[in-house]
């Protein structure tokens, strides 16, 4: 990428996006110009042109002259160098950062997605409060992706109009809400959806962001059952990222609630859960513990008390007849009666000496 004005030099292989200064004056809006790179888009770029000039025409009609900061509004281009057929300019809000088209962003650093929770909340109110003014006017954009999305790391708008269309019945309306949908739960994962929406991708989703598991469910139900563009807005501002409920003293969230399905399954799974239990108990019972037994002491593995720890513990007595019992026999008996006597009197003449 080269610098260019306010921005970068964007290709995608097939369009290149440069960016300027508001040729109007305005200090609070840019412009993007979109030209072909392959001659033969030509045309192509000159129909866009024509269809964002008419979508442009119809919002600023309906809107009472104030467009939205959420959608890119045609320029025409007068005369010079941006006159010709293969150029495109469209006025957008110039915001803080620095725009770019989210696709060839992806392409160039594909560490970008996912965002974080707070920036993917603010997408969600800007896309589909744009979405919300175009249908409301009578148009479908038809082309709600990361190629149609401009993007200065804080706000985003919807800026292309190559596939946009003239929808009074509101029936191509309904697939740009679930076109930003999948949007959504691209920015928000880093990958893109394929096929429906699964129960793991949905709690996935509310654990990024809270109620945005909730929102691309019900933007992605079935066309009969498919919320609005206005009422998507209006739930894209209820959203709360996980990582703001974190830091803050509120109580956290309120647990989502199981659907009449999920709580079903959710019974079925403990009822079976129990019924194997039961079966596992009754085809392998558990041996009953057996009752502990202590080994009896072997009287003669015990050390045998002193004499002197005897005389403490229970007496002069226990202790005289231990000394006998020790002395055997009869010739040592009077020399064991005598020595318990002199322990005796040893013993009598500390404790009188103590008393006086």
């Amino acid at each position: 990428m080269t610098e260019y004005a306010t921005g970068t030099v964007q290709e995608d292989g097939r369009y290149r996006y440069s960016f300027r200064a508001d040729s109007s004056g305005g200090s609070g809006r840019a412009e993007v110009l979109i030209e072909t790179v392959d001659p033969q888009l030509t045309e192509e770029l000159a129909a866009e042109a024509a269809l964002a000039a008419e979508a442009t025409g119809a919002v600023m009609d309906g809107t009472g002259g104030r467009f939205p900061r959420t959608l890119a509004e045609y320029v025409e281009a007068g005369t010079g160098a941006n006159s010709s057929r293969s150029t495109l300019v469209l006025r957008v809000p110039r915001g803080r950062g620095q725009l770019l088209y989210l696709e060839p962003a992806i392409q160039d650093n594909p560490r970008l997605l996912p965002v974080t929770p707070k920036v993917v909340r603010k997408i969600a109110v800007d896309v589909y409060e744009a979405l919300a003014v175009l249908h409301s006017v009578g148009y479908a954009h038809g082309a709600v992706n990361t190629s149609s999305l401009l993007w200065n790391r804080r706000e985003a708008v919807l800026a292309r109009y190559h596939r946009v269309i003239s929808d009074p019945d509101g029936r191509r309306s309904s697939i740009d809400v679930a076109d930003a949908a999948r949007l959504l739960y691209h920015v928000a994962t880093g990958r893109p959806l394929s096929g429906e929406l699964t129960h793991s991708a949905h709690r996935e989703l509310n654990s990024r962001v809270s109620g945005l598991g909730d929102l691309v469910a019900a933007a992605l139900d079935p066309p009969d059952r498919r919320i609005s563009a206005a009422e998507a807005r209006d739930r894209a501002r209820q959203l709360v990222p996980v990582e703001e409920n974190a830091q803050s003293d509120a109580a956290s969230a309120p647990r989502r609630e199981d659907t009449p399905e999920e709580a079903a399954a959710r019974r079925e799974f403990r009822e079976l859960r129990v019924e194997q239990q039961d079966a596992r108990r009754r085809r392998h019972p558990p041996e009953p513990l057996p009752e502990p037994r202590w080994p009896t002491p072997d009287p003669g593995l015990l050390k045998p008390r002193s004499p002197w720890r005897v005389l403490l513990d229970e007496g002069v007595g226990p202790a005289a007849r231990q000394l006998l019992d020790r002395a055997g026999g009869p010739a040592t008996r009077p020399l064991a009666v005598g020595t318990a006597a002199v322990l005796l009197v040893i013993i009598l003449g500390v404790l009188l000496g103590r008393m006086l």
